[in-house]
């Protein structure tokens, strides 16, 4: 399920149940005729709609994500066409921004990168202590579920996203 429709529907489900809540608080209280209540239900609602219109809001460009991971954009859209099965290709190509919603579904699946550091297939042979790249692309071959990548897909691949990197590196614990 797409990150930005689950976003959209439970916001959709917790401004219905702070209206019927509100309402209800409203009747109970509408007696009394309380300003202060009123006050404070349209107050709530107000911030309620101004969170999500700001996290609507908010956008990255490509070549920022790009540059926040110390790659190129044709890495970028390799990790994308790669590692990321819900989002439409052809869309991606098209756009140059990324909403909020993209974004932290990109930071799920790729990782956070720490500064400095790239998951190069030399790198990685090293690091996981491996006699080298050879050795680590038959152990891909024999566990791809392990590590969490198909044989084709590091054939294909020289610099990889911080999450498979590390699980390449930590011998496939994902």
């Amino acid at each position: 399920m797409n990150p930005k429709s689950l976003f959209k529907k439970v916001s959709f489900l917790l401004k219905k149940e702070l209206i019927e809540k509100l309402n209800l608080h409203t009747r109970n209280f509408f007696n009394s005729k309380s300003k202060l209540v009123k006050a404070m239900s349209g107050l709530l609602l107000f911030l309620w709609l101004l969170i999500v219109w700001i996290l609507d809001s908010i956008k990255w460009y490509k070549k920022e994500l790009a540059r926040h991971y110390g790659i190129g954009k044709e890495t970028l859209n390799k990790w994308v066409e790669n590692y990321c099965p819900n989002i439409d290709l052809e869309r991606w190509k098209k756009i140059r921004k990324i909403d909020a919603y993209d974004l932290c579904a990109f930071l799920n699946i790729f990782g956070y990168p720490e500064k400095g550091e790239l998951f190069s297939k030399h790198m990685m042979a090293k690091n996981s202590g491996m006699d080298g790249t050879p050795m680590l692309k038959k152990s891909i071959e024999s566990f791809p579920e392990k590590f969490g990548i198909s044989a084709e897909v590091y054939d294909r691949m020289t610099i990889f996203p911080p999450k498979i990197g590390r699980a390449i590196i930590a011998g496939g614990k994902l």
